[in-house]
């Protein structure tokens, strides 16, 4: 009789009695639970990813290892600049190919370094990427330069004979604006030969 009155002026004072307390407890030691389980859940996941990032890391440092040898033994040297276009349209492409490639491999590691970084795991290290960007970004501007004298040389040779006749300053103006290119950039074994292109031209 004691507990009921006990129970009543429970119910009274906060409108719910032992029953709900209990209840509350029952809930709170559930909740208590589940949070420890997602804890022991997102710990999981954390070493799961240290994991897997390794062997992700090993893969792309070991594609990039084969990469940069390929692009190490076949790469343009200078003497390709003493061949014919057709020689040295194939170094062009050779270089694009492995940009290809390169920037493939680059994607994979941008998105594990940004993994890595979400959940707080060492940054990797990718040496042999590293090591080539350098030396394909000087050889791009090099080579893709002289892509861009030859097409707009082609430009102006597509020019129907009849009609470019009359327009003959078109293609010294192209000879001066190369010419002046040259003079002032950068001394490369590229800008050597490239002069020596605009220089034939000049005496055609």
């Amino acid at each position: 009789a004691r507990l009921n009155e006990q129970q009543n002026l429970l119910r009274a004072v906060s409108g719910s009695g032992v029953e709900h307390m209990e209840m509350v407890g029952k809930q709170w030691d559930q909740f208590d639970v589940m949070l420890d389980s997602h804890q022991d859940m997102i710990k999981a996941e954390v070493e799961n990813l240290r994991q897997n990032v390794g062997t992700r890391v090993k893969a792309v440092n070991d594609e990039s290892e084969k990469l940069l040898a390929r692009w190490n033994q076949f790469k343009p040297k200078s003497d390709a600049l003493q061949g014919d276009r057709i020689t040295m349209q194939k170094a062009i492409e050779f270089i694009r190919e492995k940009r290809q490639q390169f920037d493939e491999l680059k994607a994979h590691s941008d998105e594990i370094r940004k993994e890595c970084e979400q959940f707080d795991v060492a940054a990797p290290q990718f040496t042999f990427l590293d090591e080539m960007e350098t030396d394909l970004v000087d050889l791009e501007n090099n080579w893709m330069l002289y892509e861009m004298f030859t097409t707009e040389m082609d430009d102006l040779s597509k020019e129907d004979w009849i009609v470019f006749r009359s327009k003959t300053y078109l293609f010294d103006e192209f000879l001066n604006k190369w010419t002046e290119k040259m003079k002032t950039g950068q001394q490369t074994h590229m800008s050597v030969r490239l002069m020596k292109d605009v220089e034939s031209l000049q005496v055609i």
